[in-house]
Order: C-alpha cells, then structure tokens, then sequence
C-alpha cells in the first residue's frame, strides 16, 4: 500500500498495520494459556485454583477411615481452645518482560520479526517457571530440622517425628536408613532403589523420577551392556516433549532426567503422583500497556509488556529425597535395564 493511500494508523516495514501485529500477539498469549502443552510443569507441578492449603492435625492417613465408638463422630474434637487444621499459604509474585515494541522499532522491522520478537517474549514465561519450579524443588526437601507446616503421618509399621530427614549425605546414609541388603560398593541402580524406598516407606508408590547430574548419567552409562541403546534426556527437553514419549533409562523403575542444576554426586527422586509443588495462578499470562492493566486497544502494545503473577508452594518436602553426594561408595556393574 502507498504511504498516501494508508489509513491512519502504525504500519510495519512491510506493511502490515498493527492492528495486525497486535491480534497477532494477542493469539500467541491466548494459546500460551489456553491450549499451549507444557510436559515439564504436567510432570512436577500440580496447578490448583485455591491459595490456601489445610491439612487436619493429628490426620494419620488421610485416605483411611477411623473406628468410631458408640455416639462418636468423625473428626469430633472436645477441646475447642486447639486448632483443627494447620495453614499454608502460596504466596504470588508478578513478573513481567519488555515487549521491546517502540514506534520506531514497529516501523523499522517486518511483521513477521515483530511476531518472533513477541514469541521470544512468550518463551520467555516458560523458562521462568521451570527456574522458579527447578528452585522450590532443590531448596524445599525436608532436612529434619523441624518446622514442617504439618505432622508427618505414620504408615503400616514405620512411624515419624519431625526429626525424619529426606536430605541424605552419603552412601552410607542412603543404605542404612533403609536397610539395604548387600554391602559396599553399591551400583548406581542400587542408589535410587534406595532413595525410592525413603518415598515407599510413607505409602508413596507412584511413578518416580531421578533428576541427576552428568556424573550421575556417566555413572550409569558405565553400568549398560556395549550394546544398549539409552536415551537420558536433558530437563529442558520437557519444555514440548513428555518424558512418557521418550525411550529413556529406567534403573529400578525410576525414570532418569538430566538437570544442569546438579553438579558433583548429587541427584534427587521425586514422586509425580504426589505433585508436591503447587502453583497458583493469580492472574494468567496477559499483554499489559505501559501505565498498566491489559492491552485493550492495538496502539496499548507500544512500550508494553508481557506479565503474568503466580505462585509455587512444595506443599509436602518429604514426596522427594536429595541425595548430596558426600561420599558415595559406588562400583559399576554390567547390567542392562
């Protein structure tokens, strides 16, 4: 279209008005938060539609019912003075990036580099919540050291305080607190059979999965036959691609990922069907004009943002276990998974 011939509006150096552009941005948002498949936060993240999490005092097993004696009731409590339930709160945060959109940038550049500058910037959403869950994850794992915003239920015969730690330092550690048959030096299986056993002894008996170091998946390498194929992805591969499509290595039924995240003897086993890490959404992914609030009108996208404002809570640090890798009593064996 001729400069002369153009209605009155902002036009990309190829022509494209922004009103375009805008609807353009508009859609990348909406399939972002409406249709976009994210199997890395389906894997480790539960995303729940309260704030607020309660769990019962004294609750031992949550799933089970209670005898009750002749005009008792469930749950009854005489001594009104306690509290019935503890409180946990997911606290929010917003974040937000630069749409980089000035006027003369619009003007100086395609509409197609407009639109992948924007979905840069979408792209962008997604790191940031696999960083946050990556860090609620490596820095939430019970130690033992108490203030555990609930009571630690017994289960069958295994019975626990608040001094029961899912933080384990070394081999000897790992193998002892469960009574490993067999003595030192473990294979690598033998390890996360281990750390899985700290996850079964509380009735969790889910789909488990090992994020480990580099050390950890060479360590494992050497404990496949010559012959074997094996395939241990990297965690950022789960941005498009779920672990379940993958053909990876599962030592002892455990599902091994890749983490740049752990470096040395460190790997940490996790239990997807409790999906500990809760993220609360406070409001979804939006366009946001510069003085604030939604992008309503195509000129709003000038020197705005993409923001977005949610939160995550590990709601149970005991569904995973970290191994830190002190001292790790470990020989290969030739075994083929």
């Amino acid at each position: 279209m001729a400069p002369g011939n153009r209605e009155p509006q902002l036009y990309t150096a190829d022509d494209v008005p922004l009103t375009e552009v805008a609807e353009n941005a508009q859609d990348i948002v909406d399939y972002f938060n409406n249709e976009a498949e994210q199997p890395f936060m389906d894997l480790f993240v539960d995303e729940v539609d309260q704030q607020t999490f309660i769990q019962e005092i004294n609750e031992a097993r949550p799933d089970q019912f209670e005898p009750l004696a002749e005009g008792e009731f469930p749950g009854f409590q005489n001594d009104t003075s306690k509290p019935r339930y503890n409180e946990l709160t997911i606290r929010t945060t917003e974040y937000g990036k630069s749409l980089g959109m000035t006027q003369k940038y619009i003007e100086d550049v395609t509409s197609d580099r407009l639109q992948g500058k924007i979905q840069e910037v979408i792209d962008g959403a997604t790191e940031t919540m696999m960083d946050d869950v990556f860090d609620v994850i490596f820095n939430s794992v019970y130690d033992g050291s108490g203030g555990l915003w609930f009571e630690i239920p017994d289960y069958g015969s295994y019975e626990f305080d608040d001094s029961h730690s899912h933080q384990v330092p070394d081999t000897s550690a790992l193998m002892n607190d469960v009574s490993m048959p067999g003595s030192a030096p473990y294979t690598a299986q033998e390890h996360f059979e281990a750390a899985a056993e700290h996850l079964y002894h509380h009735g969790w008996t889910g789909e488990k999965v090992a994020l480990v170091s580099k050390e950890w998946k060479f360590k494992l390498k050497q404990e496949l036959t010559h012959d074997a194929t094996y395939h241990i992805p990297m965690a950022e591969n789960l941005r498009n691609t779920n672990i379940r499509d993958m053909d990876s290595v599962q030592p002892g039924g455990v599902t091994v990922i890749q983490s740049p995240y752990l470096t040395g003897d460190e790997f940490l086993i996790y239990d997807t069907n409790i999906q500990p890490v809760k993220m609360y959404t406070e409001r979804e992914l939006q366009l946001t004009q510069p003085s604030g609030g939604p992008v309503m009108h195509p000129g709003d996208i000038i020197n705005g943002s993409a923001t977005l404002d949610y939160g995550l809570a590990n709601t149970n640090p005991l569904a995973m276990v970290e191994f830190s890798g002190v001292d790790v009593d470990w020989e290969a064996s030739q075994t083929r998974y």
